[in-house]
């Protein structure tokens, strides 16, 4: 199994978790949303094509599909899967999707390079499923100072170290960094190579599971949005279309409630989804935590703010110009999320 992490480089490729899929563009071909006839052959269902990556954040929308959530709100959801993160944005780009689903991070590059993108959703945060682990020696963050840490540059991980290392005042100057793969980090670790490794799951449990000795020093969830994903539509798109947009919004809302009520069958959706299986990403779901409609627009009028502000802040110190200058909060418009609710 593999994932290709969300990166905040240019050239990146977005967050997933599972199997690469191949790149689909089935019935992309043109810009406007397609008007299809539903299952029932009414024609009501707007066609809406989400750019995607088979990773588990973007979980809900394959259950929205699979128990018709999307049509009984008179969306046909067509989930686009892309390999890379730089091939959604391009389709993006071109218009041959309305929507994709992106880490925060990686919304700073698209702004950059002049894709009007709005924020109408925040999905998912990472929780335990991102974390830098360490031996009993290293007992904190500042203990980190002088250290060998493995982790891999322009990647979450890279997000989250920085992160924690501000907490305590340090930079990434004041560690001995070891760049490494995200999955080849917690070997590094167990074999003594390093000090501390910042991965995910599953290699997170896997690394805990071969030396007992081993623990999580700082997770993702100790800054609750830092590693997370957000739903990015066309802005124009979404002016022209705001009921299909509210729709939207309201299959997800469905779908991450029937995945709260309904655990196993909803997982074993996502799992399906992504290529993998139940038992291989049982860690994995414990360490995302899914936003439904409420959550998300209480997040985005509240804490979505601060939350850019520190991701802005960590790009800068990294010296990426594709990101430079690009305020995150200003492509939010929480309006649409706000009415969708009231409309329930």
């Amino acid at each position: 199994m593999k994932r290709l992490t969300r990166t905040f480089i240019p050239q990146g490729i977005g967050s997933v978790l599972g199997l690469v899929l191949v790149v689909t563009l089935t019935a992309c071909n043109s810009a406007a949303p397609a008007q299809g006839g539903d299952e029932n052959g009414d024609g009501a269902a707007t066609t809406v094509r989400l750019g995607t990556q088979p990773w588990i954040g973007y979980g809900p929308w394959y259950i929205a599909k699979e128990k018709g959530f999307d049509r009984a709100h008179d969306v046909n959801l067509e989930l686009v899967t892309f390999n890379t993160d730089a091939d959604l944005g391009s389709a993006y780009a071109a218009g041959r999707i309305e929507g994709a689903n992106s880490a925060t991070n990686n919304v700073a590059q698209h702004l950059k390079a002049g894709q009007e993108r709005t924020i109408v959703l925040f999905e998912d945060v990472s929780t335990k499923a991102d974390a830098i682990i360490a031996g009993p020696q290293i007992n904190s963050v500042k203990d980190l100072a002088g250290k060998k840490v493995a982790y891999e540059e322009g990647t979450t991980s890279d997000i989250l170290l920085r992160y924690a290392l501000s907490t305590e005042g340090l930079t990434i100057d004041d560690i001995d960094a070891v760049p490494t793969p995200a999955s080849n980090a917690g070997g590094a670790l167990l074999s003594g190579d390093v000090d501390a490794a910042v991965t995910y799951e599953p290699y997170i449990s896997g690394v805990l599971a071969q030396n007992d000795e081993l623990g999580l020093l700082y997770t993702a969830g100790e800054r609750p949005g830092l590693i997370s994903d957000v739903l990015t539509v066309r802005t124009d798109w979404a002016k022209e279309n705001p009921e299909v947009v509210r729709n939207l919004l309201l299959a997800w809302d469905d779908a991450v409630k029937y995945l709260e009520e309904n655990p196993e069958d909803g997982q074993t959706i996502i799992a399906e989804a992504v290529g993998s299986n139940l038992e291989e990403l049982a860690t994995s779901f414990e360490g995302v935590e899914f936003y439904d409609l409420e959550a998300s627009n209480t997040y985005l009028d509240n804490e979505f703010e601060a939350t850019s502000t520190d991701i802005e802040e960590i790009l800068e110190s990294t010296g990426d110009e594709s990101a430079a200058g690009v305020d995150i909060g200003e492509a939010v418009d929480a309006s649409y999320g706000t009415q969708a609710q009231e409309d329930r």
